[in-house]
């Protein structure tokens, strides 16, 4: 007598079967990397969870910071712009021709940049 049975319907189902539980599959899915020291080739979800929490964490920060640095980066001229991070000290600075920027815009629009 015969009281159940179990079968795969597709032969994939058991190639992906707890797919999920390997660092493969994260980094397939999310392009997420995990240390070395992983148990067993197993992730932990208390891992994956802390790893989310702390990006969105880090990418509100940064968010943040780079709002700054661009709102104090248009108080500048074009001369401090390109200059203010310069670590070269034989860096010579030669301003644009006028209507550069409109070139290199017309040539990324045409697909020649």
């Amino acid at each position: 007598m015969i009281f159940g049975r179990f079968r795969f319907i597709r032969a994939r189902d058991v190639m992906y079967f707890n797919r999920q539980d390997n660092p493969e599959f994260w980094f397939a899915r999310y392009n997420m990397m995990f240390p070395p020291s992983f148990l067993q080739n197993r992730i932990s979800a208390h891992w994956i969870e802390i790893n989310h929490i702390f990006s969105v964490e880090m990418i509100r920060k940064y968010q943040n910071v780079r709002k700054e640095v661009l709102a104090e980066r248009d108080t500048h001229d074009d001369r401090t712009k390109r200059t203010l991070y310069a670590t070269n000290s034989n860096y010579i600075y030669e301003p644009l021709q006028p209507d550069t920027n409109g070139k290199i815009q017309r040539a990324k629009d045409q697909g020649t940049f």
